[in-house]
């Protein structure tokens, strides 16, 4: 028994046309296309009702909520292999028929011949299976392979028509002279050259590279804790001492995780808080004076390995947020201790050094960035409350404070956000085994359940999907960069604050929209950042930045008026070029003098409204006000 044979006999029987008998053709007449069409809207609406059926009883059930747009996105996939699979039966019913019935007018045979029993108890199973089922699956992956393919290449040529940039090679930094660059210290050299190594072997040629900078660490883990969670920025002077105190004890003793640390400076006994922290932290004063000096070059090009994708190191990263954090509390330190002229050098190698990460197209630099900003920004903060500088060395604080530009990064951080994902789909189209491994490392990182080989069926992922994820992908990307763009030439009249919004908007929409509606597009919500999330940390970071020099300024005024003005307009244009505004609204920023003689800086925050200056709810803690600093 031939295919064909099987196919006609099972075109034979009656209740095959059960639904349409008028279509039936005699035996010598030629098959009939509406046959074939009817079989392909049959095949989708079965297929489609079957799986809606089936995703109801899920979701009736105890399970999870679903992924938003999953029904129709099983639903529309079960109509296409359905279509699929009755337009294939159809057509091939169509040839094997017509040819019978060639044959039958020809006089070739005498009529129509059923397959013997044992014929169809043996192949009848496996015909089933490979016309019904197997077929239809090839055909369904050839055809979402060659939809993913064509839409991907749509997008990419868009794109590419735009100007964009989609290789993280256009998007890396340039290179820059070694006397020029931050990130040509030796320490930071030493620290990316590295390479693959089998076994346990380190990857570093130089192992001892993997901690430079050692001594800028500090012993938050033996804070003394105060029965809620210790705040770092609040912590007390008396606590880093007890801290460090703590340390070199359990270190003396030979005690656990204290061995980790850095061998601190001996601490005099009885010695205050401030002389015991800056007792401790003696054996970081190389490091931190070596980077303070770096900070001046006008560039810090790092040796990242870009060809990587999202599998390179970025270690310098915590080295960079470390020493914001050592400076922090030495500068701290060094005003209780009376040394004001070492304080202010400690802020304002915080401030330069809390912008040389601005030429890194990357999200998490940008992120670790705008942390460093607020480390710089408390840093300078202390010193005007203890009203420790003068005149001229504020003004040296607002000048270095000045460059920074938060939101200025951000569209090419997306955009070398896009280009890493990119890379990363291009790897996983042509190499399946490590597509399953990078997805067991994705479901570990967003605690997805990976039990029962999900890691094997991965590889069988139609590449088309993945295509179709990374235009997706691209397309969401670029919608952010577009909604960002005015914001990084020059701010709205209204302010960021409807910037944030849009962008917020944005990830709404690919996220309930049928855009996102795509198998393959569950990679995209595990690799698509929180733009909204970013977008907010980076306006923050901005407005963070324009309250520290207006704070410089108000206190220049302090000094040559002998208090604090009664609005911000006074420091214009002696102090300050122009009124400075709030960056969420576009109207002037918040400010209001304190009955303690001090002063008050605020933004709207996100929300849009001004709450009095305060920073959260003191009943929900929901985010309020962004007050200085």
């Amino acid at each position: 028994m031939s295919p064909q044979s099987f196919c006609c006999w099972l075109a034979d029987r009656r209740w095959a046309w059960c639904l349409w008998p008028r279509l039936r053709p005699e035996p010598d007449r030629n098959f009939p296309w509406r046959a074939v069409g009817v079989a392909t809207v049959l095949g989708a609406f079965l297929a489609a009702m079957a799986i809606a059926v089936l995703l109801a009883v899920v979701a009736s059930g105890p399970s999870e909520q679903p992924l938003p747009g999953s029904f129709q996105t099983v639903s529309w996939m079960a109509a296409e292999f359905g279509a699929l699979a009755g337009f294939w039966l159809g057509i091939f019913t169509l040839v094997a028929w017509n040819q019978r019935a060639a044959r039958l007018r020809a006089g070739v045979i005498a009529g129509p011949t059923s397959p013997g029993w044992a014929g169809l108890l043996v192949l009848g199973p496996i015909y089933a299976l490979v016309l019904g089922l197997i077929a239809p699956i090839c055909l369904f992956v050839g055809a979402e392979n060659i939809r993913g393919a064509l839409r991907w290449r749509s997008v990419r040529s868009e794109l590419v028509a735009r100007g964009e940039k989609l290789r993280i090679e256009e998007l890396a930094p340039a290179p820059a002279p070694a006397d020029g660059n931050l990130g040509a210290l030796p320490e930071f050299a030493a620290l990316f050259d590295y390479g693959p190594q089998k076994g346990d072997a380190s990857r570093w040629k130089n192992p001892e590279a993997m901690q430079p900078f050692a001594m800028l660490r500090l012993p938050e883990s033996q804070l003394p804790k105060r029965g809620t969670a210790t705040v770092r920025s609040e912590t007390s002077l008396a606590d880093w001492a007890e801290a460090f105190r703590s340390t070199k004890e359990k270190q003396d003793a030979g005690k656990g995780p204290t061995l980790s640390l850095p061998v601190y400076g001996p601490i005099p006994a009885g010695a205050d808080p401030a002389t015991a922290i800056l007792s401790a932290l003696a054996v970081a004063g190389t490091d931190l004076e070596r980077l303070k000096d770096a900070a001046t070059r006008p560039r810090a090009v790092f040796g990242i390995h870009w060809s990587e994708g999202f599998e390179a190191l970025l270690p310098h990263l915590s080295q960079m947020k470390k020493a914001n954090m050592v400076l922090e509390l030495r500068s701290k330190a060094r005003l209780a201790h009376g040394d004001a002229v070492a304080a202010w050098d400690d802020a304002l190698g915080a401030v330069r050094l809390a912008d040389v990460l601005r030429e890194e197209p990357l999200l998490i630099s940008q992120l670790v960035r705008f942390a460093q900003m607020n480390l710089a920004a408390r840093t300078v903060r202390n010193g005007i409350i203890a009203h420790a500088w003068t005149e001229s060395q504020l003004a040296e604080l607002q000048r270095a404070v000045d460059p920074w530009r938060p939101a200025a990064g951000l569209p090419a951080a997306v955009r070398g956000e896009r280009a890493i994902a990119g890379m990363g789909f291009d790897r996983w189209t042509s190499n399946r085994r490590r597509l399953a491994e990078d997805a067991n490392v994705l479901a570990a990182v967003y605690e997805l359940d990976n039990s029962g080989g999900a890691n094997v069926s991965v590889r069988f992922i139609p590449s088309g999907w993945l295509r179709d994820a990374q235009a997706t992908l691209a397309l969401y990307g670029q919608a952010v960069i577009d909604a960002l763009r005015p914001a990084v030439a020059q701010m709205p009249a209204d302010g960021l604050g409807p910037v944030r919004n849009q962008v917020e908007s944005i990830a709404r929409g690919y996220r309930q929209g049928s855009v996102w509606n795509r198998p393959g597009n569950l990679f995209v919500a595990m690799l698509a950042p929180g733009y909204g999330n970013v977008v907010t940390k980076a306006f923050k970071a901005e407005q963070v930045a324009r309250s520290t020099a207006v704070a410089c300024a108000l206190e220049r005024h302090r000094i040559a008026r002998g208090a604090y003005p009664e609005t911000l307009a006074a420091l214009v244009p002696v102090f300050l070029p122009t009124l400075p505004l709030d960056v969420m609204d576009g109207k002037p920023m918040r400010y209001a003098r304190t009955p303690e003689g001090g002063f008050r800086l605020w933004s709207v925050g996100p929300n849009g409204r001004d709450d009095g200056g305060i920073g959260a709810d003191p009943r929900t803690n929901e985010p309020l006000d962004w007050v200085w600093p």
